[in-house]
C-alpha cells in the first residue's frame, strides 16, 4: 500500500463519533489477492470476497479509483492487473492464473522465458479468453473500457476503450510478456530493479 502525496488527498470519516481526516492510500494489488492472503492468515473467519471488499476503508483506494491518478507503480504488473479487472467475473480472476494458461510452470525459468517447447503459448491464452467472453454472451465488437498506466514526460493513469476482440489481443500479449518480466525479477533482481526504477514516477 502507498500513501497518496497531496495535501488534499484525504477523506473525512467518523471514528468513535469523532470526525477525522485520513490520508488516502493506494492499494497496489487486486482485492482478490488481499482476500486470499487474509484467508491464509485467518482461515477460521467466515467472510466472503464480496463482504471483504465492502469492508475496505473509505481511504483505501484501488488503482483504478478516481483520485488515484497521482501515484504510480511498476507498469508491467499494474497494467496487467488493470486489464484483468475488465474481464467477466474479474473478482474471481488473478493474473497469475491466466499466465498459467500459456506456460507449463510459472516457477520454471525456461517456461517463463518462453524457451519450453511444451508450453501451450499465447494462442492458448487467447482461445481461453475468447471462450470466457463467449460464455458470458459478449459480442466481440462490443466496446470495453479499462485503465492503463502510461509514461511520457510524466506518468498518468488513462482510460482505454477498445473492442473486445482487440482487448483480447492486447491482454494476451501483455500477460505473455509479463512472464518474462516476472522471471527476470525472480532470477535476476538487479535487472528487475533497474526496470522498476525506470517505470515508477
Amino acid at each position: 500500500m502507498r500513501q497518496c502525496p497531496g495535501k488534499k488527498d484525504f477523506v473525512s470519516v467518523r471514528i468513535n463519533n469523532v470526525k477525522v481526516h485520513k490520508q488516502k492510500c493506494l492499494i497496489l494489488v487486486q482485492l482478490k489477492e488481499l482476500y486470499l492472503e487474509f484467508k491464509k492468515l485467518y482461515p477460521k473467519h467466515k467472510v466472503g470476497l464480496n463482504k471483504f471488499c465492502e469492508l475496505r476503508p473509505k481511504w483505501c483506494l484501488t488503482v483504478d479509483s478516481s483520485g488515484s491518478h497521482s501515484v504510480c507503480v511498476c507498469s508491467y504488473h499494474q497494467n496487467a492487473k488493470l486489464m484483468c479487472s475488465a474481464l467477466p467475473n474479474s473478482h474471481l480472476i488473478y493474473y497469475k492464473d491466466l499466465m498459467k494458461v500459456c506456460v507449463c510452470n510459472i516457477d520454471s525459468r525456461n517456461c517463463m522465458f518462453h524457451l519450453c517447447s511444451n508450453c501451450p503459448g499465447k494462442i492458448n491464452l487467447k482461445t481461453y479468453l475468447e471462450n470466457m467472453f463467449e460464455k458470458n454472451d459478449f459480442d466481440f465488437d462490443y466496446q470495453i473500457t479499462y485503465k492503463q498506466w502510461v509514461s511520457t514526460d510524466q506518468t498518468a493513469l488513462i482510460t482505454v476503450q477498445t473492442s473486445i476482440s482487440e482487448f483480447i489481443e492486447t491482454i494476451s500479449e501483455t500477460l505473455y510478456d509479463l512472464c518474462h518480466h516476472i522471471s527476470s525479477k525472480k532470477h535476476n533482481p538487479p535487472t528487475y530493479q533497474r526496470q522498476k526504477e525506470h517505470y515508477i514516477g
